[in-house]
């Protein structure tokens, strides 16, 4: 018999990062310029990936939280 859960599973969101429901990834921006070799370097110096777009919905779930991304 199949147990049906009345809560879904929850997900702990690290302060200042948002969940991404298209990529079941936490996003962090970081308000800094960087080349990609930098941003990567930085991202893995945290113990992170440096995020990867992947699909169209990720794209516009970026663009909807993110406003300055909206012009790309």
């Amino acid at each position: 018999m199949r147990q049906l859960s009345l809560f879904p599973a929850v997900k702990i969101i690290p302060l200042g990062y948002m969940w991404n429901p298209y990529s079941e990834t936490c996003i962090h921006k970081v308000n800094q310029a960087k080349r990609h070799s930098e941003a990567k370097a930085y991202c893995e110096s945290l113990g992170e990936q440096l995020a990867t777009i992947r699909t169209i919905e990720t794209l516009q779930w970026l663009r909807d939280h993110y406003t300055e991304i909206g012009s790309m």
